[in-house]
């Protein structure tokens, strides 16, 4: 399969290229909030370098989220765009479970996905070890730092930190018990996404619209607006 991924939920944002299971490009960038700006030429500069057209794709693949709001639009409607270009169908995975499949973490453990959502919170989602293979426990979740911890304090066996908003609020995980932090990834991979693809188990979407993103809440914006708008009520 000829496959084109793209990664723009988190702050560090790309594309990667794989093809018939071999990884022949990744171009990412940590500038955030610039995915509008590079995301399509770092992809067609991929599909140039290996000397294939969009319309030889077979697939498009793209993180839904959770994330940053502007960056999964940016996304999203990218790759709605280049699935319909090239006739192919669009496969989506979700950041954490892209985080917790990375190769580099092996097999062997449970993993807990976290992201840094920003406004002191934090995207996280367990997944346990099957057969080799990792599945999601329970639904991804927005929550604060201090109630994922409170949340882990209380589960028996060992399990692997991944992601930024691991890192970040390392400190706060220091007292845990059976606790390790990876040191990679801390973003989701384009790359590894498209593997999964590969690798079987995802579904094609073959109407590109039917492709949404998961926010978990309301974007800044809104958020923000909610928060200032009593203010000006009793001001009035």
């Amino acid at each position: 399969m000829k496959l084109l991924s793209l990664e723009t939920a988190t702050a560090a944002g790309g594309a990667a290229l794989v093809i018939d299971g071999v990884v022949i490009g990744e171009s990412m960038t940590t500038k955030d909030r610039r995915h509008a700006e590079t995301l399509l030429p770092s992809a067609i500069e991929l599909l140039a370098q290996a000397g294939i057209t969009v319309q030889e794709l077979d697939g498009i693949v793209i993180d839904v989220g959770p994330g940053l709001y502007t960056g999964l639009r940016v996304g999203i409607a990218t790759a709605r765009s280049l699935a319909m270009a090239s006739g192919s169908g669009l496969y989506s995975l979700t950041s954490l479970e892209v985080l917790a499949n990375d190769e580099r973490l092996g097999t062997s453990q449970t993993v807990l996905s976290v992201l840094d959502a920003r406004r002191g919170e934090v995207f996280a989602q367990y997944f346990t070890v099957e057969n080799g293979q990792r599945f999601p426990q329970g639904e991804p979740r927005v929550l604060l730092p201090g109630d994922l911890i409170e949340e882990m304090d209380t589960r028996p066996q060992s399990l692997v930190v991944v992601g930024d908003g691991g890192v970040r609020y390392q400190e706060l995980f220091a007292h845990l018990q059976g606790v390790e932090f990876a040191p990679v990834p801390l973003f989701p991979s384009p790359a590894t996404a498209a593997m999964m693809v590969e690798r079987g188990g995802v579904t094609k979407q073959d109407i590109p619209s039917d492709v949404t993103p998961i926010y978990l809440r309301d974007p800044d914006a809104v958020a923000n607006f909610k928060v200032a708008a009593p203010s000006r009520l009793a001001d009035s």
